[in-house]
């Protein structure tokens, strides 16, 4: 067996090596090629790299991939999300292969998760199987709608029995470095009227134009919340807060009604969560008051722009303020939704079968992005990719009660131990971040899951982040600590 310091010199040298060629090689690609050579050299070298080196940090690209979001325009779309699975998976083959890593030793991961991922699987299969019996192909469409459902479970299998916590601290800076540019996106989008791209890359960043602040502001919100919870130093605090009014600006910008309800419930559910009625009633208070202000004089939204009157339009009651202008702009979004939401339900309960594990999904039809056809052909079309604008829908329709039923459980195996420190200590260091987050995040589905979001994707990736945390903290003894947030 060779010498642990012949075999990490040894390492050094190899990359050292690696790092020295791949210098001269771009910079004779950049004289030879220019810029646009070297960048296409860079968008082959870089993942290469990161699979060779990334170690047992493998995992890490996976939630800064999420949180860039954006796609990559070629024959057809590559989304983030699906580029940093792949990278994440083949990251993990060396680590796997040549250092034989061994499982992380942590509480087993509950049978819903398999089964979870079985009817995802059996769920494709039986799309698949008809769409072909009925000659309409499209099957990379097919597997795409599940995949957006299916990828955090991948990934959760993982890294929860190989994913160490250790880089945790620097995820966390890099997820907030990664919010903060995609915001600057998206307001460029909102001031300039254009998507932030890379051209010759044909990269969209975020998911184009300025609503993708409605996302970027709430997850800002709760990253500026908790970290303000518990850094002491006193300009940190002070530019957490900064972060908080600024995720309150790019939620107007966004012009999202239920982004706006999410940013005001999370105050009042963490004020519930650490049994602090007083909070609790200030901030209903201070709710209460900005409803009763605006229905008063709500000519004070045309103050705002034009987006963010959109987004103040849900606190001004409809029925004593028709006239207003954002009501009349809103109201062929309210039907979209409405129907929407009916023919999820239509699809989800026209049979026992769909009923229990859902209904199936049909293949991509251009007629959804055509201008020609009618609200109700466009909405029909929706229904049957399973694009369904609500959270609710997205999971029962074409997963069924068993959907629900495990996702549930994935969840409370997941979030259990997390919540129940949040309630014991608060926020008193990085892995409690990732705990409010992940709580907090599925609070938010539950409650608007009605009318806004998709599959618990994001959340169940964070829930399985904050998971590892837990057991990690505990099985080195950090847990305990009280402090007061």
């Amino acid at each position: 067996m060779m010498n642990p310091v012949i075999a990490r010199r040894l390492s050094q040298l190899g990359i050292l090596a690696v790092f020295l060629g791949g210098t001269v090689y771009l910079l004779n690609v950049l004289a030879e090629q220019g810029v646009y050579g070297l960048a296409t050299s860079l968008v082959v070298m870089l993942p290469l790299l990161w699979i060779m080196f990334a170690g047992t940090r493998w995992w890490v690209v996976m939630p800064i991939g999420v949180a860039f979001g954006g796609a990559f325009s070629l024959s057809f779309k590559f989304y983030t999300h699906e580029i940093a699975l792949l990278l994440s998976l083949m990251a993990l083959l060396p680590v796997l292969a040549i250092r034989a890593q061994k499982m992380i030793d942590r509480v087993k991961v509950t049978t819903a998760l398999w089964v979870l991922l079985g009817l995802f699987l059996v769920n494709i299969a039986r799309s698949l199987i008809a769409s072909r019996w009925e000659g309409l192909g499209g099957g990379g469409s097919i597997v795409r709608v599940y995949l957006h459902g299916m990828w955090p479970v991948i990934f959760l299998a993982a890294f929860y029995h190989y994913g160490s916590t250790r880089p945790l601290k620097w995820v966390l800076i890099l997820l907030y470095g990664t919010y903060l540019g995609r915001s600057l996106a998206g307001v460029s989008s909102y001031y300039f009227g254009y998507q932030v791209q890379v051209p010759f890359l044909n990269f969209v960043i975020g998911t184009g134009g300025a609503w993708d602040l409605r996302f970027t502001g709430i997850q800002l919100a709760m990253l500026a919340f908790a970290c303000s919870q518990f850094i002491q130093s006193r300009w940190g605090k002070i530019l957490h807060v900064c972060g908080i009014g600024l995720s309150l600006w790019l939620v107007l910008l966004g012009g999202g009604r239920a982004s706006l309800g999410m940013l005001c419930v999370i105050p009042v559910a963490w004020a519930a969560i650490r049994r602090r009625f007083g909070w609790f009633s200030a901030a209903s208070a201070g709710l209460f008051l900005l409803v009763m202000v605006l229905n008063q004089r709500p000519d004070i939204i045309y103050l705002f722009p034009e987006q963010a009157q959109r987004t103040l339009s849900i606190l001004v009651a409809e029925s004593s303020t028709s006239w207003l202008d954002s009501h009349t702009a809103v109201k062929l979004s309210n039907e979209w939704h409405q129907r929407l939401s009916s023919l999820g339900f239509e699809r989800w309960s026209e049979s026992v079968l769909t009923m229990v594990i859902g209904n199936r999904i049909e293949p991509y039809d251009a007629a959804y992005e055509a201008y020609s056809v009618t609200m109700e052909d466009k909405a029909q079309v929706a229904a049957r990719q399973g694009i369904y604008e609500s959270g609710l829908w997205t999971m029962l329709s074409p997963m069924g009660l068993c959907g629900v039923v495990l996702y549930s459980m994935l969840f409370y195996f997941l979030l259990k131990g997390p919540f129940l420190v949040l309630m014991k200590e608060g926020i008193c260091g990085i892995p409690h971040v990732f705990y409010f987050w992940a709580v907090i995040e599925l609070v938010l589905w539950i409650v608007f899951c009605w009318i806004s979001g998709g599959s618990p994707s994001h959340e169940l990736m964070m829930a399985g982040i904050a998971k590892a945390a837990y057991e990690d903290s505990r099985k080195t003894g950090k847990e305990g600590t009280p402090c007061a947030s």
